[in-house]
């Protein structure tokens, strides 16, 4: 591996590291960006998912609702095996457009997002699509959280701390 990639994997790390150390979470979201110039798509993934429960272990709440955050867990579950298949035949191309598409999208929807949607019927299913959409991002890209963090805002998203919301839902991944 020429110098330049193992200079560009350091600041991957140090780029993640220090996100998570300011937010709590954003280890795969931050290190993708600059890992995927030199990595594969199926290594920089397992790599961003090591490094993002190895940050992660540290910063686990002592206790939670778990009444809150189960159909998140439950449908992260559910989409991490078919997010793991399609990683083995993603594009390289193609995987580095969405994830970068995806680091301009999730910032912006996050600050515009001013008021979070209520809905007064289906809070549970939805919040399991939510988990369930977070687990496949979560398999094929190590990025579990932006859809759960940014879309909840249903009855659980609205009860608790992003924070608190956000860090058991990477549990499945």
């Amino acid at each position: 591996m020429a110098t330049a990639a193992i200079f560009l994997l350091l600041v991957g790390a140090l780029a993640g590291g220090f996100v998570t150390g300011l937010a709590g979470f954003g280890t795969a979201l931050m290190a993708l960006g600059i890992w995927l110039y030199v990595l594969p798509p199926s290594t920089a993934v397992s790599l961003a998912l090591v490094c993002s429960i190895v940050a992660q272990t540290s910063t686990l709440p002592r206790s939670f609702d778990f009444k809150l955050v189960w159909p998140f867990l439950v449908g992260g579950l559910a989409g991490v095996p078919l997010g793991t298949m399609l990683v083995a035949h993603a594009d390289p191309r193609v995987f580095k457009l969405s994830v970068g598409v995806l680091l301009l999208v999730f910032p912006a929807a996050l600050y515009f997002n001013r008021k979070p949607m209520a809905l007064s019927f289906g809070i549970r299913v939805a919040d399991a699509a939510i988990g369930f959409a977070g687990g496949i991002l979560g398999g094929l890209a190590g990025l579990s959280g932006p859809l759960p963090t940014c879309g909840p805002a249903c009855e659980a998203g609205a009860r608790i701390s992003g924070a608190e919301f956000f860090r058991p839902t990477i549990g499945p991944c």
